[in-house]
């Protein structure tokens, strides 16, 4: 099975990931957990991703993959995104809440009381 790190994965839009990721795959993540993908989880996934790329002090880790919060490799609901969305916000606070740096965490608080269908739109289709 091909092996990929996902720490390349947000320099690609999610239509390229989509494109080039087909079948099944191993994707290895910035906490050493490899997981097994599709290309459609990796899209969804790069999407949400929009997030880690604006908060770079925070790991791309094997929960912030929308396999975590899926049931099968085809169960994409509302929620799904919405607990993929969250567990990457906790992070980005975890990190950014202990930096402790007020211009930093109003920065943050800016960013992340957005709604998060805004959040996880490419900067690109933001303008």
């Amino acid at each position: 099975m091909e092996r990929y790190s996902a720490r390349a994965v947000p320099n690609a839009s999610p239509v390229d990931v989509l494109k080039n990721f087909r079948g099944k795959f191993e994707l290895v993540f910035d906490d050493g957990m490899v997981i097994q993908s599709t290309g459609m989880q990796l899209a969804m996934s790069r999407y949400a991703w929009e997030l880690n790329k604006k908060f770079p002090d925070v790991g791309l880790y094997a929960r912030h993959h929308i396999s975590t919060f899926m049931k099968e490799d085809t169960d994409f609901k509302p929620s799904t995104i919405l607990n993929l969305n969250s567990s990457i916000m906790t992070d980005i606070w975890d990190v950014y809440y202990r930096n402790n740096d007020s211009q930093t965490i109003n920065h943050m608080q800016d960013v992340l009381c957005k709604p998060s269908w805004i959040l996880t739109m490419p900067s690109s289709m933001m303008s």
